[in-house]
C-alpha cells in the first residue's frame, strides 16, 4: 500500500509496500527505487532477471511504458520511489 510523502502532477515520491507474489506491470511513469525490506525479481522484456534484496544499497531505474515481471519473494517487500509522469 502506498504511503506518499510528497505529490505533484508531474512527480511522487515516498514508500511503497507490496506483499508476496508475482505480477506483469507496464509503467506508466518512470521510476527510481530502493528496496528497503524483502526481496524481489525483477525481469525486463529481454528476458533479464535482477534480484534485490533490501539493505542491499542497489537501486533500480524503469523507464516509462517498460514492461516488467515484478516477482516478490518474500512474505512482504518496501521500496522507496521517485516517480515521473514527464520525461526524465
Amino acid at each position: 500500500m502506498p504511503c506518499h510523502i510528497s505529490c505533484s502532477d508531474a512527480h511522487t515520491t515516498g514508500l511503497f509496500e507490496v506483499t508476496k507474489g508475482r505480477f506483469r506491470f507496464t509503467y506508466p511513469f518512470s521510476e527510481l527505487a530502493t528496496l528497503i525490506e524483502g526481496e524481489i525479481e525483477i525481469t525486463d522484456e529481454s528476458g533479464n532477471s535482477v534480484t534485490y534484496e533490501g539493505g542491499d544499497g542497489r537501486s533500480w531505474f524503469i523507464r516509462k511504458g517498460a514492461t516488467v515481471i515484478r516477482d516478490v519473494k518474500s512474505e512482504k517487500a518496501r521500496k522507496s520511489f521517485f516517480s515521473a509522469t514527464t520525461d526524465i
